[in-house]
């Protein structure tokens, strides 16, 4: 005998006709026969009553691709031009300022027109506290990878103790001179060449207070005319200080490295917890949106102030970065960066590397590599 089988249309097609305001189909109606007896569901479709084959939904879909296409170009034109300016950047060159100047020009007008024909994508920012130990720890070790050379080429390697402009003294990689740390290592130098490691602690001490009282020598007190209070500046070069130079102490370019890292997991620690306070998962900002949030932190440490609050002598806070930040905004970021504390080639690479953030938003939003 042969089985009857149960017609069932979907939903949309049973529905009366669609008005101007109702959200059309895709001109496709599934129809599922449903065989008695247990026999499995097979299904095939029919073309929709209701609407024609070009829906809706269809032409979103058309969009997107277009957008997509857009998004890819934009990144494979703007990508090596980015990296291009980093590298001169990283290389400290005071002669290629106004080739990186005229790239970052040439980078803002074509992300300003895609952005305006695609938008910014779509980013997806947890609250805090929403992430796992695990991935905590994957991300951190991820973003350690790829700041340890960002840091150590902006930043500039130094074997020897000296003063930074602040007149603090500092070794390796902006790493500052603790002699109350029972883990710092020292090891002789002499003619610019690393030795062996100083072990001898009555050693060690010596070797401290001579830098003590070379220090004094590139130290000068001034008034703050803000706060009135007393403070201390360095108006000689690293390369000049020649009694910090000539300590026969210093550091071997590989325990700098491993410093470094310890220096960075620490400030990926600060920023993340800094960023929380604005209701933000900073792992979940795009990578190269972090890397500049951590070189900021670690150039600046609390004068990097991510808030809303109108800046103060007390509070560095960077308003306008932070509004720009909280709607995910690249080149708004891209805009506020700029400071005073550092060379200008830094703030060319910072932008540079946020330009990159919003190519990684693209990829992320659009699903291409």
């Amino acid at each position: 005998m042969t089985q009857k089988h149960n017609i069932l249309l979907t939903n949309q097609a049973k529905q009366p006709k669609l008005n101007s305001n109702d959200v059309p189909c895709d001109g496709i109606v599934e129809v599922r026969a449903h065989m008695r007896g247990g026999v499995p569901v097979r299904a095939y479709t029919r073309s929709c009553g209701y609407h024609p084959p070009h829906s809706q939904d269809q032409m979103v879909s058309s969009d997107f691709k277009i957008n997509r296409q857009t998004a890819y170009m934009t990144r494979k034109l703007l990508k090596p031009i980015l990296e291009q300016v980093i590298e001169l950047a990283n290389h400290g060159n005071q002669l290629f300022l106004d080739i990186m100047r005229d790239k970052m020009k040439h980078v803002y007008g074509c992300l300003e027109e895609a952005i305006s024909l695609i938008g910014r994508g779509s980013i997806y920012v947890r609250s805090p506290g929403k992430m796992s130990p695990q991935e905590i720890a994957e991300h951190t070790e991820k973003l350690i990878e790829v700041s340890v050379d960002d840091i150590f080429m902006q930043e500039g390697f130094i074997p020897y103790p000296y003063l930074d402009t602040k007149a603090k003294k500092t070794i390796g990689v902006g790493h500052l001179v603790d002699k109350n740390d029972p883990d710092m290592k020292l090891f002789r130098m002499q003619n610019g060449r690393v030795g062996a490691e100083i072990t001898d602690e009555s050693e060690k001490r010596a070797c401290f207070q001579r830098m003590e009282d070379a220090a004094k020598l590139y130290t000068k007190t001034i008034i703050d005319p803000k706060t009135g209070k007393e403070d201390y500046i360095c108006t000689t070069l690293p390369s000049r200080q020649e009694a910090m130079k000539n300590l026969g102490f210093g550091w071997s370019e590989t325990y700098a490295r491993e410093v470094l890292k310890q220096d960075i997991e620490t400030k990926i620690r600060d920023i993340r917890d800094h960023v929380a306070t604005l209701g933000l998962e900073f792992f979940d900002l795009p990578l190269a949106q972090q890397r500049v949030l951590l070189d900021c932190r670690f150039n600046m440490g609390s004068h990097f102030t991510l808030s809303l609050e109108k800046r103060t002598s007390k509070t560095r806070s960077w308003p306008k970065f932070t509004r720009h930040m909280l709607d995910h905004s690249i080149i708004g970021m891209m805009n506020e960066i700029q400071s005073n504390d550092v060379a200008e080639r830094r703030n060319l690479w910072r932008q540079a590397v946020l330009a990159l953030a919003q190519l990684e938003t693209w990829e992320k939003t659009y699903e291409f590599q």
